[in-house]
């Protein structure tokens, strides 16, 4: 499954996890219940952020928000339930940061090292 998120969540997501909430895009869309929405396929997530997510992305954080695709290998422990649409899946329970493999929007895999050096250069 593939997750997206403005790039300056991959700190916090790496210390805690992916964790289900009713984010800034949930709320738009009036979801009730806490949850992590994942894309099911590559192509339906890349669907996604040339068309609807982008948009909702860029009328959120701006237009020059930078985004991360996050790979989700989940364990048959966490459980997902499929979605009203088919192309996303959702997850109402965290998924820990040893599932999840981070991406920049070009395809290049983040090293987790860097977001820790530049957190604590910023902090300085």
């Amino acid at each position: 499954c593939y997750h997206v998120t403005p790039i300056q969540n991959i700190p916090s997501i790496q210390m805690h996890g992916l964790v289900p909430a009713i984010g800034p895009l949930s709320r738009c869309k009036q979801e009730q219940t806490p949850g992590i929405y994942l894309f099911t396929t590559m192509t339906d997530m890349e669907d996604a952020i040339t068309n609807w997510l982008g948009d909702a992305l860029e009328e959120q954080y701006g237009d020059d928000c930078d985004i991360a695709i996050l790979h989700i290998d989940l364990p048959d422990s966490i459980s997902i339930e499929r979605s009203s649409v088919e192309y996303e899946c959702i997850c109402r329970e965290i998924i820990p940061a040893k599932y999840i493999t981070f991406y920049d929007d070009s395809g290049n895999r983040i090293s987790t090292n860097w977001f820790f050096a530049r957190r604590f250069i910023s902090n300085a």
